[in-house]
């Protein structure tokens, strides 16, 4: 899969989720570096805001967990989120500089 095809249908994703405040951020990892192979995972950075969180309560985490799988059936391949609300400052510095935002 092309890095192109992922960035459009994450920007396609995007609008459907916002309302709802799980804001898809970008893509990271090999698929953003060009160097993903046929046993790599899409990584995809994104934020639960906490809109989110109280409108689903608990079920917040069942619900990013379906989004995941839905995502992963859209590409046909693994997906990985990085939520940069539970996230370290260390860790958001090297996701934050190396996605691509959409």
């Amino acid at each position: 899969m092309k890095k192109e095809t992922i960035l459009q249908q994450l920007k396609s994703m995007k609008n459907n989720y916002l309302p709802e405040g799980f804001v898809i951020e970008g893509l990271f990892g090999s698929y953003a570096r060009d160097e993903a192979d046929e046993t790599s995972d899409i990584d995809i950075f994104i934020e639960a805001k906490p809109s989110f969180v109280e409108r689903y309560g608990i079920k917040s985490i069942e619900l990013i967990e379906e989004i995941k799988k839905e995502m992963s059936s859209v590409f046909g391949i693994s997906i990985d989120l990085a939520d940069k609300t539970g996230m370290g400052k260390t860790a958001q510095k090297f996701i934050i500089d190396r996605t691509i935002y959409v």
